[in-house]
């Protein structure tokens, strides 16, 4: 995949919009998008922030582990 794509398993990427849900505004006020790409067969999904100045996907991942705790 291309470079700046996380690969996610299902059950990440409904975390991962669950989150993008809960920081929508946020994410609106500061034009930040996400690019979303996935296979069938296995369903896997790849995501990348189209623009990483006011979170990185990294940080949106380990926000997501520690609610998760």
């Amino acid at each position: 995949m291309e470079d700046g794509f996380v690969r996610l398993t299902e059950v990440d990427f409904r975390f991962f919009c669950d989150w993008i849900a809960v920081h929508t505004q946020e994410l609106y006020e500061n034009k930040v998008g996400y690019e979303a790409r996935w296979t069938l067969d296995p369903k896997v999904f790849y995501v990348k922030l189209l623009d990483e100045s006011l979170y990185t996907i990294d940080e949106i991942m380990l926000d997501i582990r520690k609610e998760m705790v």
